[in-house]
């Protein structure tokens, strides 16, 4: 295998700058920022974006450095994403060549049934959704990664030469930091729990040593994998500083830079599939051989003189923004292009997203898109609500669609009849994004999940699987884990990909074509709004990129009737909102963790901005 070139005065300008490398509790200080003149990445760890930057500076175009990008994220950021996950993927090549999507996400294995989710009475047990064998859904990320190095990448640069620094990142070991210590902490919670929790009933035909219907566990620990790779000796977080190395991830990886498809077919695909099985639940390795990245048509609009290309269904992400944004702009509350300002706002004075009318209005848009999403949105391909899918994801984008909203909101907010009333559960989200833009203008956006942090909980040859089966409806009438409901176009069914709310974004200056932000976030629900606000902050009202990324935000996803409000909005904001009428709440900690690429305040610097809430840097030149 060829080892990746080492870093040579040519790459001096790709280290960090010092905020770079720094990471700490969430929403602490100013973004990690980056400035360049030619190409930039902006990732969740300091490592993969300096990887990213170093596949740019070596001919490869933003393709390469998104996929040896997302590979180092499955190592340095095991409990937010990687390769026992799924991803959306968005390509918008330089100049005017047509952007692409490309859908990765997870599906429901072949044996998936939603009635052996349900107990002796008939009653959804979510839990199993969430932890344990049942909880995996056929992982997307590998087979999205090589078809976005096939069909996009630049030709420069080799598969083995894309996967040869996370192998070596995984042999060497990460820095173990604030973020990620945390995360363990929760790890060691969630173990606990569900070891004293009943176990999912083995399928029909299971094989021995499976849970049964007594609700005893097998004789193997099916965490043991998870708790031995990412804990100390005694179940304890290693500290901040340590060093967390992963031979078996590095193994793995060795594979897949040998074989793209070892995921999917040969020998390791058995054996993941076997560990799966063993622990009852219902991945097959006729699930993986069987599993295909699917192209799609993004969202285009444009708003108010910029263009906004977003995932489509089963993101739901592309559908809001581009909602939320039109209705906006149907309302008067969006600059044209002519009068849009750039720098920092003024001493003294107020950010457009907090001014109360702005804010007011931009809460009950979102109420308005949640709304749509909850009830219209799921898997574009389904034989039975396929059609109608697509045919609301339209709807939900038209021009006359948003008029109504911006109409309406002269009457928010409405009754709390007419959104629904769920209470929201506070857990944080295992999710990854990154952004890339290349010398030539071409941009990737990729955002990679395994659903809750450490997934499934199940680690099996140094991947953690995903969870992403609660992403799908397994009772209408009950709120999934970040509290939102789905309707019956989202049931888990064999074969589906679940409603998702990953949402990569490209936003291109209309009349010119140049990019001017790539962005996406980490942190469920939380995910379309972080990335809504920062386009809105940086690419709408022209704020600069570490302002736009590190700024406190508020949301609303219609379900529960609460406005989620981040520490740091404007006290006379929030005393407007409530004298409207807004029910306001907490906003988790760690949520909406944005990396993006945008410009500098002279419209033509590059640069790429790091969240603060996760550790996240960006490298460039």
């Amino acid at each position: 295998m060829r080892r990746p070139a080492r870093t040579s005065s040519l790459l001096c300008a790709l280290l960090l700058a010092p905020a770079a490398c720094q990471s700490g509790p969430a929403v602490r200080g100013p973004a990690p920022v980056v400035h360049g003149s030619r190409a930039m990445v902006a990732a969740d760890h300091p490592e993969a974006a300096r990887i990213g930057a170093e596949v740019l500076a070596r001919g490869g175009n933003a393709a390469d450095a998104a996929v040896a990008v997302a590979l180092a994220i499955a190592v340095s950021r095991p409990e937010s994403a990687g390769l026992g996950g799924g991803a959306f993927i968005l390509v918008k090549p330089p100049g005017a060549a047509p952007a692409v999507a490309i859908d990765a996400r997870e599906t429901a294995p072949a044996a998936a049934r939603l009635e052996q989710l349900r107990d002796a009475r008939g009653r959804v047990v979510a839990e199993w959704a969430r932890t344990g064998a049942r909880a995996v859904a056929t992982p997307g990320l590998l087979a999205g990664l090589v078809r976005l190095w096939r069909e996009h990448g630049s030709g420069r640069l080799g598969w083995a030469e894309l996967v040869a620094p996370a192998i070596e990142l995984a042999r060497r070991g990460v820095v173990v930091d604030a973020f990620m210590h945390e995360r363990m902490r929760k790890l060691a919670e969630r173990l606990a729990a569900a070891e004293g929790g009943p176990a999912a009933p083995a399928a029909a035909g299971g094989a021995p040593g499976e849970a049964g219907a007594t609700g005893r566990r097998s004789v193997e620990d099916p965490f043991a994998e998870t708790r031995r790779s990412f804990l100390g000796p005694g179940g304890e977080p290693l500290p901040v500083g340590a060093r967390l190395v992963q031979p078996a991830l590095a193994a793995t990886l060795a594979e897949i830079a040998a074989d793209p498809e070892a995921l999917y077919r040969g020998r390791l695909a058995r054996r993941l599939a076997a560990r799966v099985e063993r622990a009852g639940g219902w991945l097959a390795a006729s699930d993986l051989a069987r599993y295909r990245a699917v192209v799609r048509e993004p969202v285009v609009a444009e708003v108010a003189g910029l263009r906004v290309y977003a995932m489509p269904p089963p993101s739901s992400g592309g559908a809001v923004m581009v909602q939320v944004l039109r209705a906006l702009a149907a309302a008067g509350l969006l600059p044209e292009p002519a009068a849009r300002a750039t720098g920092a706002t003024p001493r003294g004075a107020v950010a457009p997203v907090f001014a109360p009318e702005f804010a007011h209005a931009f809460v009950e848009c979102l109420k308005h898109a949640y709304a749509d999403r909850a009830t219209l949105l799921g898997d574009p391909d389904d034989p039975e609500h396929g059609p109608a899918v697509r045919a609301a994801a339209r709807a939900m984008i038209a021009p006359e669609h948003a008029a109504r909203v911006a109409a309406a909101l002269r009457h928010g907010p409405l009754a709390p009849a007419a959104y629904g009333l769920r209470a929201l559960r506070d857990r944080t989200g295992g999710t990854s994004h990154l952004s890339v833009l290349d010398a030539q203008g071409g941009a990737v956006a990729l955002t990679m999940s395994i659903n809750l942090s450490y997934g499934s909980l199940i680690t099996c040859e140094g991947i953690v699987l995903n969870d992403h089966m609660d992403d799908f409806t397994l009772d209408p009438a009950v709120p999934n884990e970040f509290g939102l409901l789905q309707s019956e176009r989202n049931l888990l069914r064999a074969g589906r990909r679940p409603l998702s709310s990953m949402t990569p974004v490209v936003v291109t200056d209309a009349r010119t074509g140049r990019v001017v932000l790539v962005a996406g976030a980490a942190g469920g629900p939380r995910i379309i709004t972080a990335t809504l606000h920062t386009a809105l902050r940086h690419a709408w009202f022209g704020e600069p990129l570490a302002r736009a990324v590190a700024a406190p935000r508020y949301h609303h996803q219609w379900m529960p009737d609460l406005l989620m409000l981040e520490p740091g909005v404007p006290a006379p904001t929030v005393a407007a909102l409530r004298a409207r009428g807004h029910r306001t709440g907490r906003y988790p900690a760690d949520a909406g963790r944005v990396n993006a690429v945008g410009l500098g305040d002279d419209g033509r610097t590059l640069v790429g901005a790091g969240s603060p809430r996760g550790g996240g840097a960006a490298a460039g030149f």
